[in-house]
């Protein structure tokens, strides 16, 4: 990405050049002259810019297995390694409140407590061995177990993932050092404001859903083997299962490796949990929470939408233009630009959840002009809604998130992990194929529409994290609520 970054920047900066050349001289001045390098670069040439999306038939190769598991190989000879992944539907989005943690703690615990003939030590130095490594993590919706390998280590780092996903050790010695491991990950980060108000803006927005769900050290510390072994069962299984092989691989040799490891896995027609379904139960309004910081971090918004959405390539371009887009947005404009409120300003629509999740304005700033910049991030996303953008605004937006995700596609591992997406979450598989024409489609009248139907300034909820004593701008008509975290959290 970062070699993405600088080829971005000689790319504008090159075309800024050229644009600038070839303008008209103003009237009563002499015409740009160029440098002997500059006029090189003015006769530069360049063809269209073009990006491969790999496509299921040609590049990449799918196969499904007579027990469900989805198989996907894309061979890379360029790529002197090779990738694994292998990802089962299952999550915290699947727990009722009495289950919370149990999806967070199951990856490390399926890592830690290594394979019932490798203990986690003997895991470890056999990859170590090897240069290899294999890691597990469960997020919302999806568990994985990714490894990573040289290509001559591939049969026996193949026969390892097989076992941490369908043996797992389940050391009872190594349940502890997992409670540690989330106690302390998640009381260490009481001292970072940003972890703060992410957490307490997410609880206003969410309440209990997991989205929103305040972990509880007590909740961590009554955790069984068996709650962790019930929410393994429940989630790995093979018609619910997706496996990814990338980079310097021989398909018939994988596919039969793939085969020897997981083709007598046998179906357990068990169904996934319901999911919990966010509900609009927060009330807007003004929060804050009490920390001695010189500036105050802010969050501003309510929620917005969930996959599947028609309206996300308008929302999409609508946030750009609103906050997403570094330097370029209306947000940056009004509230680091005119009025030097703050460096860091921004905005997030998501669209790509299997529940509603949230639209979001953040800031940091002085805390003595935290209402401020709240009332010119409100006035913005009024302004959102009444204002069309302009024709620079939908080029500049488009430009940025069409060259975004072309830069993506570099990456032979991450565009592998792409293409499993539309499988694992059943999405239409020409998603990406049409991304682009469909962003380039999004017009100034759909903006403008998705920012009337999607916006919505009067259920705002604002939460601040600072300190109350120096933000003198507070209005008088306001009420602040103070927010706390459990009791655990302040020790």
């Amino acid at each position: 990405m970062r070699r993405w970054f600088f080829v971005s920047v000689f790319v504008c900066l090159f075309i800024s050049s050229l644009l600038f050349s070839q303008a008209p001289p103003r009237q009563g001045t002499e015409p740009t002259k160029l440098s002997p390098l500059g006029g090189k670069i003015a006769q530069m040439s360049f063809p269209p810019l073009t990006w491969n999306i790999p496509k299921v038939g040609k590049e990449i190769i799918r196969e499904k297995l007579q027990n469900g598991v989805v198989l996907c190989l894309y061979p890379d000879p360029t790529i002197p390694a090779t990738s694994i992944r292998v990802v089962f539907l299952g999550g915290s989005v699947y727990e009722v409140p009495e289950e919370d943690r149990l999806s967070s703690m199951l990856g490390p615990f399926m890592e830690l407590g290594g394979t019932q003939v490798l203990a986690y030590e003997q895991l470890t130095a056999e990859l170590e061995g090897m240069s290899a490594s294999i890691n597990v993590g469960i997020g919302d919706e999806t568990g994985a177990v990714g490894a990573r390998c040289l290509k001559e280590h591939f049969p026996r780092v193949m026969e390892l993932v097989h076992d941490v996903l369908l043996t797992p050790g389940f050391r009872e010695d190594k349940l502890e050092l997992v409670k540690k491991q989330e106690k302390d990950n998640i009381l260490r980060q009481k001292d970072y404001p940003f972890w703060i108000i992410s957490t307490l803006f997410s609880s206003a927005l969410f309440g209990d859903h997991p989205y929103g769900r305040i972990a509880r050290v007590s909740r961590i510390d009554a955790v069984t083997k068996q709650d962790i072994v019930n929410a393994y069962s429940r989630y790995v299984v093979p018609e619910r299962t997706f496996i990814a092989i990338g980079g310097d691989i021989d398909p018939k040799s994988a596919t039969q490796l793939v085969k020897k490891w997981f083709g007598a896995w046998k179906p357990s027609k068990k169904s996934l949990p319901a999911y919990q379904k966010v509900q609009e139960t927060f009330k807007p309004g003004y929060y804050y929470f009490e920390k001695d910081i010189p500036q105050t971090n802010v969050r501003v918004g309510h929620l917005g939408t969930k996959r599947g959405n028609p309206d996300e390539y308008a929302l999409t371009v609508m946030n750009a233009i609103l906050g997403g887009e570094a330097f370029k947005s209306r947000l940056d404009t009004r509230v680091r630009s005119d009025e030097g409120l703050a460096y860091s300003v921004g905005s997030y629509f998501g669209t790509d959840s299997l529940e509603p999740s949230s639209f979001t304005c953040f800031a940091e700033t002085k805390n003595e002009k935290a209402f401020r910049t709240v009332t010119i991030m409100k006035d913005t996303i009024q302004e959102m809604r009444d204002k069309p953008p302009t024709a620079e605004e939908m080029k500049q937006a488009k430009e940025t998130i069409v060259n975004s995700f072309i830069h993506q596609w570099t990456n032979t591992r991450y565009a592998l992990a792409q293409i499993m997406n539309l499988e694992v979450l059943n999405e239409p598989k020409d998603y990406y194929e049409t991304y682009a024409s469909r962003i380039q489609a999004v017009t100034a009248d759909d903006v403008l529409r998705v920012g009337k139907k999607y916006l919505h300034p009067d259920k705002l909820v604002v939460v601040l994290v600072g300190k109350r004593s120096e933000m003198k701008d507070l209005p008088g008509d306001i009420d602040l609520k103070t927010l706390t975290l459990p009791p655990e959290y302040l020790k």
